[in-house]
This record gives structure tokens, sequence and C-alpha cells, in this order.
């Protein structure tokens, strides 16, 4: 089985991204949710992932936890850098529909995230609801990643 890590707060996005997965690859994925970068941490660090969708802009926690509960704007590059210091070397993709992130381009973000993770790290590709372009990027990823296994 490929294992996959989906880190989406948007119920929507999730969805969308759950049901091409599923669609595309029957039985042949085990896709597991993140929606925090709290959970996201916890679920990487416990658990053998072969691909993690990561979304740029996360919550620091999972909703249920009550209080202030700011996002981490550029989060999705912090989840990528950390797993990569702590050893974890499952490779992964940012998911976006954003192009600036703190006064900076998801471009900047990604050449800095190739430089800091090199292989670890496959890119980011640009989400649009309206389009599948996203989804044919997608596919090619884990194609790519699935042949090796």
């Amino acid at each position: 089985m490929f294992r996959i890590l989906l880190i989406e707060d948007n119920h929507f996005k999730e969805q969308e991204v759950t049901q091409f997965l599923s669609e595309t690859y029957c039985k042949k994925i085990i896709v597991d949710v993140a929606c925090s970068y709290q959970s996201a941490m916890t679920k990487a660090s416990s658990e053998e992932y072969d691909f993690m969708i990561v979304d740029m802009s996360i919550p620091k926690y999972d909703e249920s936890r009550g209080g202030e509960n700011r996002t981490l704007p550029t989060g999705g590059e912090l989840i990528i850098n950390t797993l990569y210091d702590m050893g974890i070397m499952s490779k992964s993709i940012v998911l976006t529909q954003y192009d600036i992130f703190n006064d900076e381009t998801i471009n900047s973000i990604d050449n800095r995230l190739k430089a800091d993770c090199g292989e670890v790290y496959m890119g980011f590709i640009k989400y649009n609801s309206n389009e599948d372009e996203w989804k044919n990027q997608l596919q090619i990823k884990i194609d790519k990643l699935c042949y090796q296994y």
C-alpha cells in the first residue's frame, strides 16, 4: 500500500483531493488527513508515509482545542523542513491556491525548500477548484513515486 498524508485545513479542498485520490487510485493507496501543524507533526512522526501533500497556510492546532488558534502562513514549509531535519524522508509537495505568503512568493519558498530539503521536496502545485490541471500534476508526481515501489 502507498501511504499519503494530506495536510489541509480547508474541508472543501480536503474532500476534493481525497475524492480525486480515491477515484484515481482505488484501493492502492491509504490517505490520512491532518488539519493543523500540530496534528501533521504528530502523524508524520509516528507513522511512515510515502508521500505528503501539504497546504502552505495552516492553523497551529486542530479547531477542537478552542482558544486562539493562529494560522501559520508558511506552516507547510515549516512542516517539510522540520520533518526533514528529524530525518523523516517522506517525499512531499505543496498544494496551494495562493501566490504570496508573508510578502514572499511561492516561487521563493519553493526555491528555498528545494535547497534545504533536496529530493525529498518535489515542488509545488497550484490548486484551483475550477480547473483540473492540479489533478494532472498531482497524478504525475504520485505515479512517479509509485513506480519506485
